[in-house]
């Protein structure tokens, strides 16, 4: 590719001429350079917050000369989200406390799609990202010059800023995406028609496309957005040990750690089906509360249950057999999640040259019952537990 603009990748993603790999690899490399470019600082989270707006629009793709001179500002939105790599989607308009809404959301989705469409009036706030003009002569075309202003509507910037620059982990993940509302000013003027003005909001016709009503099934993805009475549910009980863990970590578990977060998904909309009925009245904060505790319960469980295990590690192991290879091998199999204190007694034991059993026949009962705790229901929130 000749062109070296930071939007020129976008224009050929557009023609279908590079793989979707390849754009996602240069979408996370340019919100890799305004990480470095803004740091920490939340003196810059304005301009961050429009930087990120900015990717979101390619100019060169809405401007194309051609013989009628005419172009659309749905040409020039850039959508970042291939859907089709989501199951579950969550819809989240921008809110105190975000990063806690967000997070608890990471528990039933695997995509938290943040939106500012449809804001009433008193909440609009329009921030110019790119403006452009140009001319020909009559003699080349019917129209004779244009001029527009592509702006970021949005209800709080600065609000978009600090959750970007505070949520690095969750935002290079593709976990959490904020679809920015982009509204496009256009001024026409014409040799025939003379000045003509028209307003147009690509990002929100093309999110409106692409959620649709949740109970449509033309809509792409309807389907597969998590309900709003779910994702309020996940706010408000108690889970223990989730809240305090930085995003390194809940990224990681996220990752390492699928088929238990499928589990825990299936069990927590169990519950929370049980606790639609109750909406509205009384009951509903006791089983809210409820919840919270078979959640520590099912936690402390299994935690019981890993202590058991370390604490019944009996080895005997033939003359042959290096004692650093058998600890390295628990310690891998089990993430690091052996103590010293067990390292410490099992070397202790293995020092004793008691008798002789088979240490095959050993780690193949350690991991049966480890893979029977993995699918405990609040196995994955015990992760959290263990850090």
């Amino acid at each position: 590719m000749e062109k070296t603009d930071n939007l020129a990748i976008l224009d050929y993603r557009i023609r279908g001429e590079i793989e979707m790999s390849t754009y996602q690899e240069y979408y996370i490399d340019q919100l890799k350079k305004l990480y470095k470019k803004y740091g920490v600082s939340s003196e810059n989270d304005r301009e961050f917050a429009l930087d990120y707006a900015k990717m979101w629009w390619s100019e060169n793709n809405f401007f194309k000369h051609s013989p009628t001179f005419q172009c659309s500002a749905n040409d020039g939105f850039v959508c970042h989200v291939d859907f089709a790599q989501f199951q579950n989607i969550a819809l989240l308009r921008p809110q105190d406390s975000l990063s806690y809404y967000v997070k608890r959301s990471l528990l039933l989705a695997d995509l938290v799609l943040l939106y500012d469409h449809n804001l009433c009036p008193e909440k609009k706030n329009l921030y110019p990202l790119f403006s452009y003009i140009d001319s020909i002569p009559p003699n080349v075309s019917a129209q004779t010059s244009i001029d527009y202003t592509a702006f970021l509507n949005i209800s709080d910037v600065d609000q978009l800023g600090e959750f970007l620059r505070n949520n690095k982990e969750l935002v290079l993940s593709k976990r959490v995406v904020y679809y920015p509302n982009i509204k496009v000013d256009i001024h026409t003027d014409t040799y025939y028609n003379g000045s003509e003005y028209t307003t147009e909001n690509p990002s929100q016709d093309e999110f409106e496309q692409l959620i649709g009503h949740k109970n449509n099934i033309s809509s792409s993805i309807s389907r597969r957005l998590v309900e709003d009475r779910y994702l309020r549910i996940v706010a408000e009980i108690e889970i223990p040990y989730f809240d305090g863990q930085n995003n390194s970590t809940i990224v990681k578990i996220l990752q390492d750690n699928e088929e238990s977060l499928s589990i825990l998904r299936k069990n927590l909309k169990r519950c929370f089906l049980d606790l639609y009925d109750a909406n509205g009245s009384e009951l509903f904060d006791d089983r809210i509360h409820r919840i919270g505790l078979e959640i520590q319960d099912g936690i402390d469980e299994i935690h019981s249950e890993m202590k058991k295990m370390r604490r019944h590690t009996l080895f005997q192991v033939g003359s042959g057999l290096v004692i650093g290879t058998v600890v390295a091998t628990l310690v891998a199999i089990n993430d690091a999640a052996l103590s010293s204190n067990t390292i410490t007694q099992l070397l202790t034991y293995l020092g004793t040259g008691g008798g002789v059993i088979s240490i095959s026949k050993f780690l193949e009962d350690y991991l049966n019952k480890k893979q029977m705790l993995s699918e405990r229901p609040y196995y994955f929130l015990w992760l959290f537990h263990k850090k």
